[in-house]
């Protein structure tokens, strides 16, 4: 069991976060989530209230809703694992450790202590961290593409994205264009959904073709990383403490 730890170099803050699983069996794809409490207090004050949020970055959701709504065929889709593609400073992670069991499996598991090497979802700065990833990403693409990064950074919330057009080819066009910029920085854009019926077979037969490439790691992270499969579709990625 790693006691006692001592904060590494430099001094850094040190933090340890609670954590539990819930379980959704209605869910499709991550069933087991687990959950990180960084607000959680003991004689003292949480990671949370510690934290500088950083400027709100997002669209109002009303502004989102209203302009969705204006569409003749609509298209929605979520960021797969959107905070876990990205990578967290080196020292920082200090501040994201928590305790896990090394094996479950053994006679007697031990505790070991872990810390996040990607952003943390239920962290009060992760929102601003992910809106201002995805949009200095986009904002690569403005010259090539400057109608297309307005209407994206304008329908976006947190993960989710709300877009639409006015006939089928421009909806579906907006899909090959979100679907491969995100792609282009390590962001898988899936379960897209449209009230049409042509354009969500079109969708559904490009997705089989489409394949995210392979290396996702985010910069930042070193060989010393260790992935977890906690649940079905659901790979955390975690860096080991020094011994």
């Amino acid at each position: 069991m790693l006691s006692n730890q001592t904060c590494t170099q430099d001094d850094r803050e040190v933090h340890y976060v609670p954590h539990h699983a819930v379980v959704r069996e209605d869910k499709t794809t991550t069933k087991l989530r687990i959950v990180y409490d960084a607000s959680a207090r003991s004689n003292g004050p949480s990671l949370n209230d510690c934290l500088y949020t950083g400027p709100k970055f997002g669209q109002s959701i009303l502004d989102i809703i209203i302009r969705f709504r204006t569409h003749q065929v609509a298209l929605a889709a979520d960021i797969e694992k959107a905070f876990l593609m990205i990578s967290i400073s080196e020292r920082d992670r200090d501040a994201l450790r928590f305790l896990w069991i090394d094996d479950i499996d053994k006679e007697h598991p031990e505790t070991v202590v872990m810390r996040f090497a990607r952003v943390v979802f239920g962290v009060s700065s992760s929102p601003f961290l992910l809106n201002a990833t995805i949009s200095h990403h986009l904002k690569k693409y403005s010259n090539k593409y400057p109608e297309f990064v307005e209407t994206f950074l304008r329908s976006i919330y947190v993960d989710d994205v709300s877009l639409g057009a006015d006939d089928e080819n421009g909806a579906f066009e907006l899909y090959e264009r979100s679907k491969g910029v995100l792609a282009e920085g390590g962001f898988n854009l899936r379960k897209f959904i449209t009230n049409s019926k042509g354009l969500q077979k079109r969708i559904e037969q490009s997705e089989l073709k489409f394949t995210l490439g392979k290396d996702t790691k985010p910069k930042g992270c070193t060989e010393e990383d260790v992935s977890y499969a906690i649940a079905e579709e659901h790979t955390w990625r975690y860096t080991n403490m020094p011994r």
